[in-house]
């Protein structure tokens, strides 16, 4: 067999994108309210969004047309792949608006009378109950550490302090462990 017999096979386009991107591209949009469309049946083909005014000042237009692989890509078409410019954009917004969130929760017991009736101690009486409620604004500060080296771990740390800069325990966090401070 002489060496023009050994050729190396050709690299075929790949068709679909990874089912992950196409999925995150799918949920990113549901999340900012846009209407996405099809634009036909492939199970991966390309699409069509409909852009919020908050995204099309973002993006520089009021709709996108979206394709996953290059393959009869057109200059109306912007690419979503890992590190293209679309996706690094969508990235770049999510990390925006997850730097910070404020949140207030519900009451859960708008008056003494609602807890009164959850509460029915057996063998005993509650009398002269009366409730106050008081705001107490916590913070609460998630970090993700990735520690690289051989191999790579994360962990998530949290920590939850009070108006006053105190550092507050958490509940089902290990009571043992060190205070930092």
């Amino acid at each position: 067999m002489s060496a023009s017999h050994l050729t190396a096979p050709q690299a075929q386009p790949r068709e679909a994108a990874p089912p992950d991107l196409y999925a995150f591209t799918l949920d990113f949009f549901a999340f900012f309210n846009a209407p996405v469309r099809r634009l036909d049946r492939r199970k991966q083909g390309p699409l069509e969004v409909d852009l919020p005014p908050e995204l099309a000042d973002y993006f520089g237009k009021p709709q996108l047309r979206l394709a996953f692989h290059h393959a009869g890509l057109g200059d109306e078409f912007d690419l979503v792949a890992y590190g293209s410019r679309l996706f690094d954009r969508m990235q770049t917004l999510l990390a925006q608006r997850g730097a910070l969130t404020l949140l207030a929760l519900p009451n859960r017991h708008t008056g003494s009378e609602e807890l009164m009736h959850a509460v029915k101690p057996v063998n005993a009486s509650i009398t002269g109950l009366k409730l106050h409620e008081q705001a107490r604004p916590l913070y609460v500060f998630n970090w993700r550490i990735t520690y690289r080296a051989d191999d790579k771990r994360e962990e998530l740390y949290t920590v939850a302090v009070d108006d006053q800069g105190e550092r507050l325990s958490l509940a089902g966090a290990a009571q043992d462990a060190p205070d930092p401070s």
